[in-house]
């Protein structure tokens, strides 16, 4: 599904990240866990998603409710709520719904990144390393949870710690790769170099 696909990144506004000078994005990928057991669940569903993309995340959330009356083992449909909640700062709520993305399809990693931001958003690193490690072992050939790992490590001043995610998510990505997550992933990567060099000099 085209719309399943959808890369959507999200300005990164964490107060613990904000003075520093790298002009961060999260890298949160809708991946398709699951399908819709009817026409009318997935018309539902698409809405949504078309309503998350021009912001509009209260009717995007009643749309995959609506989609969740129809069919309610659309896992999808709660992970896509979580970012809703999410993007209107309820961060709280998002990692709620995630939860039960998960609890109804354990390998949904879209639902396990959604809620390692939205725990770094409330400052809990430590459950959000564990989630985009999840991530990672669930889908070692995607992008998005290496990025997460190596902007924690960023922020860490583990610039090598940080360079290594980047380096393994190298050696397993497979598949094309979306032009924002190339651009987000080598600016990045700049400013881990840059970070890392004077960071040797110093030792």
């Amino acid at each position: 599904m085209k719309a399943l696909s959808l890369l959507l990144m999200v300005a990164f506004s964490l107060q613990s990240f904000a003075q520093t000078e790298i002009d961060e994005r999260f890298i949160q990928n809708f991946y398709q866990s699951c399908k819709a057991d009817n026409f009318i669940a997935q018309n539902h569903l698409n809405a949504g998603i078309h309503y998350i993309q021009s912001g509009q995340y209260k009717r995007a959330i009643n749309k995959f409710n609506k989609s969740l009356e129809k069919d309610e083992t659309l896992c999808d449909a709660y992970y896509l709520i979580g970012y809703s909640y999410q993007q209107m700062g309820d961060f709280e709520k998002s990692i709620e719904y995630c939860s039960k993305s998960i609890q109804m399809y354990s390998g949904n990693v879209s639902a396990y990144i959604i809620m390692a931001y939205s725990q770094l958003y409330l400052n809990n690193t430590e459950e959000a390393i564990k989630n985009f490690q999840m991530a990672k072992e669930i889908k070692p050939q995607k992008i998005d949870p290496y990025y997460g790992l190596a902007l924690i490590k960023y922020h860490n001043s583990d610039y090598a710690g940080a360079i290594s995610e980047i380096d393994q998510y190298d050696e397993e990505k497979s598949g094309k790769i979306k032009k924002r997550d190339i651009k987000a992933l080598d600016f990045l990567e700049e400013k881990l170099t840059t970070a890392d060099y004077y960071s040797s000099l110093q030792d």
